[in-house]
Order: C-alpha cells, then sequence, then structure tokens
C-alpha cells in the first residue's frame, strides 16, 4: 500500500489500485443521481413504490431468478431467508467457520443451532465432505457465502441438499455480479442474499440489500 498524490493506493507489480473514494464515485455520477433523487421527492416516494418495484424486476433479471426483493440490509436478506424456510428453535444449519458473522447470526436469531465446517482448500467455500458428514436428522439448511467476488463451485452442493431434502442459501454480499458456470450466483439455492451496504460492490448510499429466489 502506498500514499501519493493525494490518494491511498494498493499496489501489484506496475498497477495502481485506488481505494474506495466515495466522493470521486459520486463525482462522476452526480448528475444522474440528483436527477433521480428530484423524481423520488417529486412524486414522494418514499417508501416502496415504482423505483423499487423496477430495482426488483431488474436484479431478478440479472441474476436469472423468478423473484427479487428489496430489503433494508443484507442481514435481513439472511434473516427473512431462514424464517421464510421456517428454520426455528431445534433446527441445525450448516455452514462454514469463515462466513461473514452475519450469516451466524441469522441461524442464532431464528433460535437454530449453527454448526460450523472447515473451509474448502482453494475457494473460501464450505468442505463438502465436511457438509456430509455434518448433516443430521435435524439439519435445515446450509449457508454458503461467496466470499471475496468469488463464485463457489455449488454444482455439487446443489446436488447434496436436494439428496437429502434440505436447503441451500447462498449469501452473495460479496459476489455481485459474479458466475459460475454461466450461472449467477443467487441463483443456485432456495434463496440468495446479498448485502448493498455502502462498501459493497452494488452499494447503497447508506444500508440496503436484497433477495432473490
Amino acid at each position: 500500500m502506498a500514499a501519493r498524490g493525494g490518494g491511498v493506493y494498493l499496489m501489484s507489480g506496475n498497477i495502481r489500485v485506488p481505494l474506495l473514494d466515495l466522493k470521486r464515485e459520486y463525482q462522476a455520477i452526480r448528475e444522474e443521481i440528483q436527477a433521480a433523487w428530484a423524481s423520488v421527492l417529486e412524486k414522494m416516494h418514499l417508501l416502496k413504490g415504482e423505483n423499487v418495484t423496477a430495482f426488483e424486476r431488474e436484479i431478478a433479471q440479472l441474476v436469472g431468478t423468478e423473484h427479487a426483493v428489496g430489503v433494508a440490509s443484507g442481514t435481513d436478506a439472511l434473516l427473512l431467508s431462514v424464517r421464510a424456510l421456517e428454520i426455528g428453535a431445534n433446527d441445525e444449519v450448516v455452514l462454514h467457520a469463515n462466513a461473514f458473522v452475519a450469516a451466524l447470526e441469522a441461524v442464532l436469531h431464528a433460535g437454530a443451532k449453527p454448526v460450523l465446517v472447515d473451509a474448502a482448500e482453494g475457494d473460501f467455500g464450505p468442505d463438502l465432505e465436511q457438509i456430509r458428514r455434518a448433516i443430521t436428522p435435524r439439519t435445515k439448511a446450509v449457508i454458503a457465502v461467496h466470499l471475496y467476488g468469488y463464485p463457489l463451485p455449488l454444482e455439487p452442493l446443489v446436488d447434496l441438499c436436494a439428496q437429502q431434502g434440505i436447503s441451500l442459501i447462498e449469501d452473495c454480499s460479496h459476489a455481485h455480479g459474479a458466475r459460475r458456470d454461466g450461472r449467477h450466483v443467487g441463483s443456485f439455492g432456495r434463496v440468495g442474499c446479498f448485502s448493498a451496504g455502502v462498501v459493497k460492490n452494488l452499494g447503497a448510499y447508506g444500508d440496503a440489500g436484497f433477495l432473490t429466489t
């Protein structure tokens, strides 16, 4: 890392990659944002409304799912997914130990038991054989997190979940736009959860999120 000319950069060989600068980003799209915000205020569509509907439709088209639902945060997307799948007390959810803490919190918030497995070597995701051994009659779901923008190889896990009659929840908060084998993350499992927090690849000015199914 180096500081030069008023900016902070990550150095990779001869390539300088600037760190996230929200002010610089805003200046590049300022007119478009101001016009959109003025339109919202003129119509007073401050909750739901046509803009949210259009956003959800475009997200569903991008991911390749039938539905997308806008929520307040990526954590809310995980919480709603766990609740919608009727996961609760005495149930178990398997997830990898290096997953972001919000996935763990969603399981605990529902009153269920998180069962942690190690990450697979080389792809940041859960180890399939450890998941297989962790599944019990109480297992209701597996949460797989696409960390650092890396789309996990989920087909074997999709097959395992189908065989065991359990749900697969994808946490895609780091991986907007990522594809694996021609499919967008968030379209492999029963539900895909996305954060649109301010520092994410697709970020709101504040906090936001959405889920796909």
